[in-house]
């Protein structure tokens, strides 16, 4: 409900950026509802597709509108990691965290920024979580 209130503040200058965004922001949600439900579960590679079109969709908006879809991102990256396994589930962590550090990377104006004390201070949250998920694929890879 907040990242559907954030979506709305941060796109409220511009209607159609406004509308485009908060319908994409509910047919990802739909779709996480189906899968939860277990509506994709007849299919053979069912979950798997609606857990990447979501992380596929939530990635593509944090990159254009910043905010605090950023959290679905992570909320997405922990269901992969929690509830996938195999060789897809290694698929789509690794296709995710590579997705998630571009989007991290393009929210940075420009490099000499990563030099800043406040860039740290601001961002500690996501590099925390791609330090994490470093260890994680260092962990199963061993």
């Amino acid at each position: 409900m907040y990242i559907f209130i954030d979506i709305i503040h941060r796109t409220r200058g511009d209607t159609p950026s406004s509308i485009l965004f908060t319908s994409i922001f509910l047919a990802i949600t739909i779709n996480d509802h189906l899968r939860i439900y277990g509506c994709y579960r007849k299919y053979k590679y069912g979950y798997y597709i609606s857990l990447f079109v979501s992380d596929i969709i939530s990635d593509i908006m944090a990159y254009f509108a910043y905010g605090y879809i950023d959290i679905y991102m992570f909320m997405i990256f922990y269901e992969i990691i929690l509830y996938t396994g195999g060789n897809i589930g290694k698929i789509l962590f690794i296709s995710d965290f590579i997705i998630i550090s571009v989007t991290i990377l393009r929210q940075i104006s420009s490099f000499k920024e990563l030099y800043s004390i406040s860039f740290w201070r601001e961002s500690g949250f996501d590099n925390g979580i791609i330090f994490y998920s470093i260890l994680f694929i260092c962990f199963i890879c061993l």
